[in-house]
């Protein structure tokens, strides 16, 4: 008879009863990261819930980028008068008698 394996992660995404921990009975999203004040230079370890912290980290990787290229209303998608009729790649569409020139 084979030995009885252990589930890794027996407590993984119990956000309610978070183990606070990443070992075989805590959770994978439990991390510890290093935090440096832009001010002071200064770098703490944080722990916590990684669906926690993501907001912060993409925050900050935003910053770290710059501005972006375009606003984002600028990046929008065309008006539909301005768009083409199909995709690339699609056929196109059969032309209405009313947008035919007769």
């Amino acid at each position: 008879m084979a030995p009885r394996q252990q589930t890794a992660y027996r407590n993984a995404f119990r956000c309610r009863r978070c183990p606070e921990r990443n070992d075989a009975d805590g959770c994978p999203a439990w991390v510890e990261y290093v935090e440096t004040s832009p001010a002071t230079s200064e770098q703490r370890a944080t722990r916590g819930c990684l669906f926690q912290a993501l907001p912060k980290f993409l925050i900050h990787t935003l910053a770290a980028a710059g501005a972006l290229a375009l606003p984002i209303e600028a990046a929008a998608l065309p008006a539909p008068g301005d768009a083409p009729a199909h995709l690339p790649g699609q056929s196109r569409p059969e032309a209405d008698e009313s947008e035919l020139d007769v």
